[in-house]
């Protein structure tokens, strides 16, 4: 099809103009706002288990009572009171400034609250708690606040405000006072203004901190329709942090987002760059046809394809200052056409020989990690120390089970590196896995970064009072001498491992069960409890259960089917691999893997 004729067919088009007046437009398109709105959320014991621990709530100087009268046993999991039934302490002298409830603490004399005994919050008990009241001046509260927007144009926003670390429930379109427009569907929450699929669902529980977290809706039109977004990948900054514009003989390198915004399945889109001398790069989830297009086939309902294109500044580009620069996306239909303008400046270099060249910083790149929710405590202390490091770079750390990553990063989900719970929860991502691993063929990562980060293997675990440690290899001499052992019957992963390593030892285990050497109970939680409690003298947890219970971990299992792997692999809709493969090398170092060990896990294998 000749240019001539695509002027009337392009169904989406950019919506980005760039010029010297509005630097602050060059930002990346993918921007997370609400880090400090924090997953898993751990919900409390329907029926906890019954005890000697209590947990005692202290008025601290003010008046009114919050009680709980349960008694719970070791590893019971118990959600922290409101304190909406105190009564602040009076003002010590006349004219002073009213006192106000800020949370709850460990510390009388705190004069700040902790988040983890934030109301909501899930404590896991080990020993009796006795928290008191944090009183500050009225109006000096740290609240934490949610800040929910429209996201159709208009410009409406709705905020609610909490105690920081607080447990939420995040609103309904309805619970802001609004309603879905005739032509769209609300699909939930994100962080991203640009998002196709959400992060977060309405009457989803999250702990909130922070002093402002934006949250944008998510909407899914009726019928057939196509968002495209154009973006610059390659900018210049100099040593105050300004843009440094193009000149001639700058490439300029730039993707284009397509997305399925529609209910239906498009065969075909046709992706065409209009600016002459622009060249369409290979790439992922397209090709380029003979005439340099980019064609998309099946881009399915929430689904994204990035095309990759770059194009060379000319001298007369310069003189005008600006590049004209349109791209389409079409099926068929057709609508008013914009264009973009990239500044082009001239820039003259200086003679002196006292003339330093001065580095430019590199711009702030964001990852989007997505992570297996087991790893979140891990990922949490790794990224921050990244961060430290790399003032250059920030990690934005989504949690889920991996099932559910698999689903959203299968649907188009834009970001960086996936880190799953076990092999075969990669393996769908995996185009270079056979049909029986991947039955639909997905292509979402890159092959080639695929390594393990870290592995969660079974251990031997006693408590920390434990006057002789027991190991694998002697476990039949120390069953023999009169050892109790628990073990779990459930299909969970500690229960799995110490099938197989009861049965490779060669074990009776109806014979232990009988003589009452083996003690099975019906989950992990169970076996952590009874280890805790010395009722056994052993069990065999997962590493990182066992050091979250703090308790002493005698062996470690070798064998490596008897480890639970976390692999890692770069995904192929990042637009920044390269910043992708030194967080994901960083992941498999000494750094780490410090992290990883202190917290029960195995770091990666370097050699």
């Amino acid at each position: 099809m000749k240019p001539a004729m695509r002027k009337v067919l392009p169904l989406a088009l950019v919506l980005l103009l760039l010029c010297a007046l509005c630097l602050p437009a060059l930002a990346d398109r993918h921007t997370t706002y609400s880090l400090a709105i924090l997953l898993p959320v751990v919900e409390p014991d329907e029926k906890p288990a019954e005890g000697d621990l209590t947990i005692t709530y202290s008025a601290n100087g003010g008046s009114g009572s919050v009680t709980d009268e349960g008694k719970y046993a070791p590893g019971a999991k118990i959600e922290i009171k409101p304190g909406d039934a105190l009564t602040p302490p009076k003002p010590e002298k006349e004219g002073a400034a009213e006192k106000a409830f800020a949370g709850w603490s460990t510390d009388k004399l705190a004069l700040k609250p902790d988040p983890e005994y934030a109301p909501g919050r899930t404590v896991k008990l080990e020993k009796s708690l006795t928290l008191y009241a944090v009183w500050v001046q009225s109006g000096k509260q740290k609240t934490a606040s949610i800040i929910y927007h429209y996201n159709t144009g208009k410009d409406k926003s709705y905020t609610q405000e909490y105690l920081d670390g607080e447990k939420v429930t995040l609103l309904s379109l309805g619970g802001c006072g609004w309603s879905e427009p005739a032509d769209r569907t609300f699909l939930g929450w994100s962080a991203d203004e640009y998002a196709v699929t959400a992060e977060f669902k309405p009457g989803q529980k999250v702990y909130v901190s922070g002093e402002k977290n934006h949250l944008f809706a998510v909407w899914q039109k009726t019928g057939v329709h196509i968002s495209i977004c154009k973006y610059i990948t390659n900018k210049k900054w100099d040593k105050n942090g300004d843009l440094i514009l193009f000149k001639s003989g700058d490439k300029v390198r730039f993707h284009i987002v397509v997305s399925n915004t529609g209910t239906e399945v498009i065969p075909k889109i046709v992706v065409y760059e209009a600016l002459k001398g622009a060249k369409i790069k290979d790439g992922s989830g397209y090709y380029v046809d003979g005439d340099g297009d980019a064609i998309i086939r099946d881009l399915y309902p929430q689904e994204s394809v990035t095309v990759r294109a770059s194009y060379t500044v000319r001298s007369s580009d310069q003189t005008k200052h600006k590049v004209v620069n349109t791209a389409y996306a079409y099926y068929g239909k057709g609508e008013k056409s914009d264009s973009v303008r990239l500044p082009i400046k001239k820039r003259s270099s200086s003679s002196s020989d006292y003339y330093t060249p001065v580095p430019t910083p590199e711009p702030v790149t964001t990852l989007t990690v997505y992570a297996d929710r087991t790893l979140r405590t891990a990922l949490n202390g790794i990224a921050y120390d990244y961060q430290l490091a790399n003032n250059n770079v920030r990690i934005n750390l989504i949690y889920d089970d991996s099932d559910l990553l698999d689903a959203r990063i299968q649907n188009g989900t834009y970001g960086d590196l996936v880190i799953t719970r076990t092999e075969e929860a990669m393996d769908v991502l995996d185009y270079a896995q056979d049909t029986l691993r991947n039955p639909t063929r997905q292509d979402r990562i890159i092959s080639l970064s695929r390594t393990q980060v870290a592995y969660d293997a079974a251990v031997l675990a006693q408590p920390k009072s434990s006057a002789s440690r027991m190991s694998f290899v002697t476990l039949a001499s120390d069953l023999a001498a009169g050892k109790k052992l628990a073990v779990s019957s459930g299909n969970d992963d500690a229960g799995v491992f110490a099938r197989e390593i009861l049965f490779y030892q060669g074990l009776d285990t109806e014979a232990l069960k009988a003589a009452g050497q083996l003690i099975e109970l019906k989950t992990e939680d169970e076996v952590m409890g009874a280890v805790l409690t010395g009722s056994v003298d052993a069990g065999i947890l997962l590493g990182s259960d066992a050091a979250a219970a703090n308790l002493l971990v005698s062996d470690t299992a070798a064998n490596p089917s008897d480890k639970v792997p976390y692999p890692c692999a770069i995904l192929k809709t990042s637009i920044s691999t390269g910043a992708a493969q030194n967080f994901l090398s960083y992941l498999r170092g000494n750094g780490a893997r410090g992290i990883f060990e202190s917290l029960g896990f195995e770091g990666a294998d370097t050699k």
